[in-house]
This record gives structure tokens, C-alpha cells and sequence, in this order.
């Protein structure tokens, strides 16, 4: 619902300033609202959904512009369809490669240091595109083909670096008998973050006046783009566990619960268990100081413990 009102926000208001401003409105209350609701069920969910929405949220996407000046500009590669659906075949190389290398050498690291590496070569990966738009290959000796193939599989690549790890993550964090919700609840959170960061790179372009056939501030979209990439890189050690893939997380409901059932049950196991421990230690104590005459039989001690409980 949000992100259909956001898109509409986007074609029924003219003021630049008034969309980016409900929008960045819009995610402060997400975070918010998500915060005060999964912190209920357990902080590190919290955590990580904050993590998984905030990382996509504060990326700019400016892609629609840098594709616009790479087929249409004339200073620009011009590259042809056809050679735009021939390197998708190398984005799957890279995804693949990813997958590969992810699944050999990385579930026994944490998950810290895969995010920030993988988010630190996302940001040198989208400085390939800067280098492409300043046209500095071509001073090196780089062809443009050449060029956005490595740059497609390396980013491919990284990102199945983040999301393999990311969506194991979001697997284990979710409590036990809430696992399909929690974990939807957390993808669709990823993917309105992604929502929130196209139409914050809408605005970031309209602010520039990249639009039409003016790309003049091209490479400073894609350089603040760069820089936006390193922010989710402070928020690693406050949102995400200090644990790797493959160690154990057995996730339990906090003391608040996220339904009254849950409480009353739990509050229920919890006093019964504690009271039957208080009446054995209780029997055990005034059985070895009250002296009961005539117990020698198995059935002759159960009679003198329910004689101390009465």
C-alpha cells in the first residue's frame, strides 16, 4: 500500500522537494514502526529487518540514466540491444561464480565481514560506471564492451555475495511456529527499501537536472550514488549478529511476546515449572528434619512427602 501511494505521490505532484520529502517521511516511519513492533518478538529480528530495509533504502538507483546515456548519447558506448542481452549471459556467470564461492569458502565467516566486504566492492563496482561515463577507459586503452562486461559480472557477483548470506539470515532469525511470516515480512521489507531507493534516485536526478538528453551531471549522480553505497557499511556492527552462516541460532520470543496466547502459556509453563521445584525442595528439606516414624517402604515415603505438602 505504501509503495503504490509513493509511486502515485510520484506522477500527481510536480514539487521535486515535496516527493523527496514524504518519501524520506515515509521511511523514517518504517523504521519506527518496524523497531517498536519486532523488537516486541526479539531485538535481533528487530535488528535485522532494520538492516535489510535501511541497506536498500539509502542506495540511490540511478541505473535508468546511466542506461538512457549508454544506448541513446551520442558521447556515450551507444551499445545495441543485442549486445546488452549478451551481457546478461555474463551476469549469470556471475551469479554462478557468486553462488560458487559462497557456498565453498564463506559460510564459515561472519556475516559482518561478508556485508561489508561485499557492499565496499558494490561501491568500487559502481565507480566502473563513473570511469565508463567519463569515458576514462578509453584513455587507458579499455574498450567500452569490455568494460561493462566486467563491470556486469563483478556486480553480479557482489550481490550474490549479500543476498545468499543475507537471506540465510533472515531464515534463522525468524522464531520458531512464525517462520513463513516473519521471513515474508522481512523480504517485503527488503524490496520496499529497494522502492524507496528508485524513487529517492528519482528525485536525486531531478535535483540534478539529468533528464531528456542532458547528462551533464551524470557522473555526479553516480558518484553520490558511489558514496550512498558506503553508509549501509556503518550500520553492520549495530544491526547484524556477530555470528557466520553456519553457526546455530535458536530463536525464542522475548519476555514481551508478540501475542497474549504465547504470554499466558509461557507464563504458565514457566510458574508451573518453578513451583514444582519449590514444593521438591521444600519436601526434601522437611523430610530430613521432621522425623517420620514407621517409613521404611517406597509407599511409606510418598505418604510422608504428600503429608509435608498438605
Amino acid at each position: 500500500v505504501s509503495a503504490s501511494a509513493l509511486t502515485f505521490l510520484q506522477v500527481s505532484v510536480e514539487s521535486a522537494r515535496t516527493r523527496a520529502g514524504v518519501t524520506w517521511a515515509t521511511a523514517l516511519v518504517v523504521v519506527v514502526a518496524v523497531w517498536l513492533c519486532l523488537k516486541r518478538v526479539h531485538r535481533v529480528l528487530a535488528k535485522v529487518a532494520l538492516f535489510l530495509f535501511a541497506r536498500e533504502a539509502l542506495q540511490p538507483y540511478v541505473s535508468d540514466a546511466f542506461f538512457q546515456w549508454a544506448t541513446a548519447s551520442p558521447d556515450g558506448p551507444q551499445f545495441s540491444a543485442t549486445f546488452l542481452g549478451f551481457v546478461d549471459c555474463f551476469a549469470y556467470l556471475g551469479l554462478f561464480a557468486g553462488v560458487a564461492i559462497y557456498n565453498t569458502k564463506l559460510t564459515n565467516v561472519s556475516y559482518r565481514r561478508i556485508f561489508a566486504f561485499a557492499q565496499f566492492a558494490l561501491c568500487l563496482s559502481n565507480l566502473m560506471d563513473l570511469v565508463l561515463v567519463m569515458r576514462w577507459n578509453l584513455k587507458i586503452g579499455i574498450p567500452d564492451h569490455a568494460m561493462l562486461i566486467g563491470d556486469t559480472a563483478m556486480t553480479a557477483c557482489m550481490r550474490r555475495f549479500f543476498t545468499m548470506p543475507s537471506f540465510v539470515l533472515a531464515a534463522k532469525v525468524c522464531p520458531r511456529e512464525v517462520e513463513a511470516t516473519l521471513f515474508s515480512m522481512l523480504m517485503a521489507l527488503s524490496n520496499f527499501g529497494t522502492t524507496i531507493a528508485e524513487l529517492l534516485g528519482t528525485s536525486l536526478l531531478e535535483a540534478l537536472e539529468v533528464k531528456g538528453d542532458n547528462y551533464d551531471a551524470l557522473p555526479t549522480a553516480i558518484g553520490l550514488k558511489s558514496l550512498a553505497r558506503l553508509l549501509p557499511l556503518a550500520l553492520i556492527p549495530l544491526l547484524v549478529p556477530a555470528l557466520t552462516p553456519n553457526d546455530p541460532m535458536e530463536m525464542e520470543r522475548d519476555g514481551g511476546g508478540c501475542s497474549e496466547s504465547f504470554d499466558a502459556e509461557d507464563a504458565r509453563l514457566i510458574d508451573n515449572d518453578a513451583a514444582d521445584v519449590e514444593l521438591e525442595n521444600g519436601a526434601a528439606g522437611m523430610a530430613s528434619v521432621v522425623p517420620v516414624q514407621g517409613i521404611r517402604s517406597r509407599a511409606g515415603s510418598r505418604e510422608a512427602i504428600e503429608l509435608v505438602e498438605r
